[in-house]
């Protein structure tokens, strides 16, 4: 499976958490991929947790006391539904883990 990973990871655990989840999201320029302020898009499908807890997974993102406080990742068009990785954003420390999927 291939995987596109993000460079977030230093903010607050409601943003990213927002974003997998919402069905209404900023609008991003398909060429620049910069936002576009003040426009929105809806997804269509909306997002579906199969997975996880989003709530968990904020509070353990805002518990983490480093810089870097979670890694975001996106599967790519090649992507398998039958893959046993169908994760879309991630926490992790020694002690405790969550995935929203």
């Amino acid at each position: 499976m291939l995987v596109k990973l993000f460079s977030r990871g230093t903010g607050k655990g409601r943003g990213p958490v927002q974003y997998c989840c919402d069905a209404v999201v900023p609008a991003f320029d398909p060429e620049t991929r910069r936002r576009i302020r003040g426009e929105f898009v809806t997804r269509d499908p909306a997002p579906v947790v199969l997975s996880g807890d989003p709530a968990r997974t904020e509070m353990l993102i805002d518990s983490i006391d480093r810089k870097w406080k979670y890694t975001s990742a996106w599967p790519s068009p090649a992507w398998s539904a039958t893959s046993s990785t169908r994760c879309g954003f991630a926490t992790s420390t020694r002690a405790t883990s969550s995935c929203i999927s």
